[in-house]
């Protein structure tokens, strides 16, 4: 059964890790729209408003990190499958529900 919203805890560190990527590009792969996403950025001050827009900005998935070797093989496979440049697209395609959220 696949969930009818994603919630999002954004600070900028979100899109450094692989298991979070992997989790915002199953939830469009698998049909979800962005109009079901809820962003809550977790940022104190300013500055790190600006920190977590330059990260999704700047995006890609060779710089997103694994926990360990296990979540580095499991997600190799699924990024070979789907291939780099959709990740990337995918995950930037965040980037304006987070930038309409830091407005409010």
């Amino acid at each position: 059964a696949r969930s009818r919203a994603l919630l999002v805890l954004a600070g900028p560190t979100l899109v450094t890790r692989l298991w979070p990527v992997m989790e915002m590009y199953a939830w469009s792969a698998m049909g979800g729209s962005l109009d079901a996403v809820e962003i809550i950025p977790i940022t104190p001050g300013d500055e790190d408003e600006d920190a977590l827009l330059a990260t999704f900005d700047a995006f890609h998935v060779a710089y997103t990190r694994a926990t360990g070797r296990a979540e580095e093989r499991l997600f190799s496979q699924a990024i070979e499958l789907a291939s780099v440049g959709t990740i990337n697209e995918t995950v930037r395609s965040y980037m304006p529900l987070i930038r309409a959220r830091l407005k409010q």
